[in-house]
């Protein structure tokens, strides 16, 4: 019922849920209106506190990158935020341990098909030539937006090091605060 749609890896009732317990916690049934928005704006501000504060740590330390001489991690190093590059970097790990099983030529679009070397699931990877983009069976992109080891296995084979920037959402990038900010 997901597929292909982006959920960032969560439930539907995930962050509602989430949502509703802080304010449960903030809020008494004999609250009028000015006093829930009260509490509410005070809610909001403190999230909006943690985000900063995330930000500015974000700003001040570096991720560690396990393969110190790979430029696609450290390229997700230097883009990603450092929760997502403990994503990406999940999931370049597990390029590390596929094959490419067959590979099949067909003028601008190249067919890949990658599995684990200790077995698994065949995943068929599409690389077009064009625009350098990929799109795997396995779907992880349009669910999580986030590429899949499959692809990555695929980027490596091409000789393609970095992460395009078609990939990359402002979302999760380290810059995506570099503009000015306005509250509407």
């Amino acid at each position: 019922m997901m597929k292909e749609r982006w959920t960032a890896g969560m439930r539907s009732t995930q962050l509602s849920k989430n949502l509703n317990a802080v304010i449960k916690n903030h809020l008494k049934l004999d609250h009028d209106l000015v006093q829930f928005f009260g509490h509410f704006n005070r809610v909001v501000d403190k999230k909006r506190h943690n985000e900063l504060i995330a930000e500015y740590e974000m700003r001040q330390k570096l991720p560690m990158v396990g393969l110190r001489q790979t430029p696609m991690l450290v390229h997700a190093s230097e883009t990603y935020s450092p929760t997502v590059f403990v994503t990406f970097q999940n999931e370049y790990d597990e390029s590390t341990v596929m094959i490419i099983v067959r590979q099949q030529d067909a003028g601008i679009f190249v067919e890949f098909v990658v599995m684990r070397y200790d077995g698994g699931p065949e995943r068929t990877v599409i690389f077009n030539r064009n625009d350098l983009s990929v799109r795997c069976t396995c779907k992880k992109y349009e669910n999580e937006r986030i590429l899949c080891g499959h692809a990555l296995k695929v980027f490596d084979t091409v000789g393609i090091k970095t992460i395009r920037p078609k990939y990359v959402k402002m979302r999760w990038a380290k810059r995506v605060r570099a503009g000015d900010c306005f509250d509407r």
